[in-house]
């Protein structure tokens, strides 16, 4: 069961009946989440109703005769944990039905028939959280925390930016507080968007929070600061993602869930969960909760999760997502600075200590409220890494947790320890990781001459005692020693240490491309390659290397029927296309010459009219070989092999490769009837069906063994005789002989 890290004590005991083994969860729903032939299946079954029950009398649910379809959600699937997944299925979407059961069914029941269902990927309780939060009736006159973590000396190198989204799965947000409106997200495509309701069926976008505890959080990690009013959160130029996956009462899997993706899906650098589950003995995975938090963890965003209120390893009694891999897990400390142990979770997988005791923020109605919990030292540390995500973009997750655990002041026992992690967070020291040396760049120049016109790869392994924010190439094109441009840069793009761009010359007449590289740590000291960077740069030559490429739309030994041959010549300096020849050999070889009317050069495509092919006996064969040369006289020859196709061909009266004729069109039924004409090449089965645009079929002609010219009348009535309304309609024309099926498609107006 997931909460919020707080008071829950009456709501907890009257859910002790529902345990699957001793974890809480709704005790009428289950979450299934389906395979893709499924889903198509349930889609397609019932295309007339909008409505989610209306798919109740799908085989499937039938089957386990549940009660109703509360709500629906898309998940990716991961093959890590999940069975009956396609490794081609694996990335892409599936759908998750939250499930309501019928009186009588029980959870644990319903879970293990549907584990063996072929049909189903997973199946899984919907287990609840709740908030680590615990209430405090006085309120302090002035904040203790940022000062304990150093914020003061790390706002004087940054104090956050506006692209640098918080996410807040919480109780919801008063985004209209005095101290949060200026801080919130709004959806780029949807600026009246400031927040999402995943707890309402459908989801709906106003996350006002109905008990508090989400607002509290939210100020805490980014309130507004210089303004005069209230509090200063730890990254308070970020932006807070207001996004309510729960409320009073605690919180569900399946909100949470969705909540995860749409901040993964709309930007979120980092996620805060002041949530988590009630300690226990049981060893059950909520398995779609945290692969959600796994699929957060790839998608480069740092998750940090309150360790709980329980006074209990969280480890031992499971507590998540704290205790999951690579989420940062925080206890809480007291004003004094010591881990607060008369509330505090402790464990293995607790990673950082924050304040947590007494703390002031945000709350409803532009209010502010001193409360207690683990809830409230995580987004202290949500905040934080907000101010690393804004002054180092590029550092990852990774480096980020090593700059905050590396640099944390130690407490406690030395080294890492349950209840402290690797110790106090502070701020300051985290930034600064990020600054030492600056990067080293290890490159080799690409071969000289390189090819004109052409991009030349660059690669360097460039490497920084933490990241490398930005990796340059700055190049101008050059005409032996005069300069013809000014230096322009080339961003490199990276995998691990290894950076790679591409550059290329600007002006025709270049001979030669000077470069140097440009790296930036996030200080930003700054190291050039070669070392005195513009005032002596690498130098490459140009020369045109390269002959032209000839490339057939039809691969060798392809048949070919009546249609005209295309083949695309290109090169890196221009076709000379003065120099095209083309040779044809069937029994003899025919020399067609540039500006020969049987072929054609436009742009970049040559076209061979294939009027020579009714000579062609259905044995023979004929080679085209086309010759081009470059302006820089480089030459190309291709030779390619096609045999004639004699199979079916479906075509209009004007013959082979001509379009199918509707005359006339548009037609007025009262006068006159429209005809539709065509052609086909041996005997075969013509079904001709008329629809409405909605495709609804109104009239169908179908006859056997129709060969050659054929005319179809249709006098504008439907299949009962009756007149049609004016309108457009789709004429869908199908020829088969011999097991081949061309299908042709014509617009018919009707008009009276």
């Amino acid at each position: 069961m997931l909460k919020r890290l707080g008071a829950f004590v009456v709501l907890l005991i009257s859910l002790q009946e529902f345990s699957y083994g001793s974890s809480l969860y709704v005790p009428n729903e289950v979450l299934v989440q389906t395979k893709t032939s499924l889903e198509n299946s349930i889609k397609n079954f019932n295309t007339q109703s909008v409505s989610l029950n209306s798919k109740l009398n799908h085989p499937f649910f039938k089957k386990y005769n549940f009660k109703g379809i509360k709500k629906t959600f898309k998940i990716p699937f991961q093959s890590s944990s999940l069975k009956n997944v396609q490794v081609a299925d694996v990335g892409n979407k599936s759908t998750v039905y939250v499930l309501n059961l019928e009186k009588g069914q029980t959870v644990s029941q319903i879970v293990e028939q549907l584990k063996l269902d072929p049909d189903v990927i997973h199946v899984q309780p919907n287990f609840i959280y709740k908030s680590f939060l615990t209430p405090n009736d006085t309120l302090f006159s002035q904040q203790y925390a940022p000062t304990m973590v150093k914020l003061p000396q790390a706002w004087s190198i940054t104090t956050g930016n506006k692209n640098t989204i918080i996410a807040i799965i919480d109780t919801g947000v008063q985004i209209t507080h005095p101290d949060l409106v200026n801080q919130i997200w709004s959806n780029p495509g949807n600026s009246s968007i400031k927040g999402v309701n995943f707890i309402t069926n459908p989801i709906s976008f106003d996350p006002s929070d109905d008990d508090g505890h989400g607002t509290h959080v939210a100020g805490i990690a980014a309130a507004q600061a210089n303004n005069n009013k209230g509090v200063a959160g730890a990254g308070f130029n970020c932006t807070i993602m207001a996004l309510k996956a729960g409320d009073s009462e605690g919180f569900l899997s399946s909100d949470i869930i969705n909540a995860i993706d749409y901040a993964i899906d709309n930007g979120a650098k980092v996620i805060n969960l002041s949530l988590g589950s009630t300690p226990t003995t049981n060893t059950q995975v909520d398995t779609l909760f945290k692969d959600a938090v796994e699929r957060a963890i790839v998608a480069d965003i740092v998750v940090v999760a309150a360790a709980g209120n329980d006074k209990a390893d969280l480890d031992l009694y499971h507590v998540v997502p704290a205790s999951y891999p690579n989420v940062i897990a925080v206890s809480a400390a007291n004003q004094s600075g010591n881990f607060d142990s008369r509330y505090s979770n402790f464990g293995a997988s607790v990673s950082l200590l924050a304040p947590g005791t007494g703390i002031v923020s945000t709350y409803p109605i532009n209010n502010y409220a001193l409360l207690t919990g683990t809830s409230m030292a995580s987004p202290l540390v949500a905040g934080i890494v907000g101010l690393i995500r804004s002054y180092y973009p590029s550092a990852t997750r990774a480096q980020i947790y090593s700059a905050l655990t590396q640099t944390a002041t130690d407490l406690g026992t030395t080294g890492r320890d349950s209840q402290n992690g690797f110790g106090m967070v502070n701020a300051f020291k985290a930034l600064s990781f990020f600054d030492n040396n600056a990067p080293t760049i290890i490159h080799t120049k690409p071969s000289s001459p390189s090819n004109i016109n052409v991009p030349i790869p660059i690669s360097a392994t460039i490497t920084d005692n933490m990241i490398v924010a930005s990796a340059t190439v700055y190049v101008r094109d050059y005409r032996n020693s005069t300069p013809l441009t000014a230096w322009r840069s080339v961003s490199m793009s990276h995998t691990g240490s290894t950076y790679t761009a591409s550059i290329i010359n600007t002006v025709a007449s270049a001979n030669a491309l000077r470069y140097y590289i440009q790296a930036d740590d996030g200080k930003p000291n700054t190291t050039f390659s070669p070392s005195q960077g513009a005032s002596s740069p690498n130098v490459v030559t140009l020369q045109d290397l390269t002959a032209p490429t000839i490339t057939p739309s039809l691969a060798d030994g392809s048949p070919i029927s009546l249609a005209n041959l295309t083949f695309s010549i290109v090169d890196n300096v221009g076709v000379a296309t003065s120099s095209i020849s083309v040779d044809l050999t069937t029994t003899s070889t025919t020399s067609y010459p540039f500006g020969s009317t049987e072929w054609s050069f436009s742009g970049n495509t040559l076209t061979l009219f294939t009027s020579f092919l009714p000579t062609l006996s259905s044995n023979d064969s004929v080679t085209v070989k086309i010759t081009a040369k470059d302006t820089s006289n480089l030459t190309a020859t291709k030779n390619v092999t096609y045999t004639k196709d004699n199979s079916f061909e479906f075509f209009g009266p004007q013959g082979p490769g001509s379009p199918i004729l509707n005359v006339p069109n548009p037609f007025n039924p009262d006068t006159e009837s429209t005809k539709i004409s065509f052609q086909t090449s041996q005997s075969s089965s013509v079904d001709i069906s008329i629809y409405t645009l909605d495709l609804r079929l109104v009239k169908r002609f179908k006859q056997d063994g129709l060969n050659g010219y054929q005319q179809i009348s249709w006098d504008g009535k439907d299949e009962s005789g009756a007149r049609l309304p004016n309108g457009v309609y789709v004429a869908l024309l199908r020829a088969t002989s011999g097991g081949k099926t061309i299908v042709r498609k014509l617009k018919i107006a009707l008009v009276r």
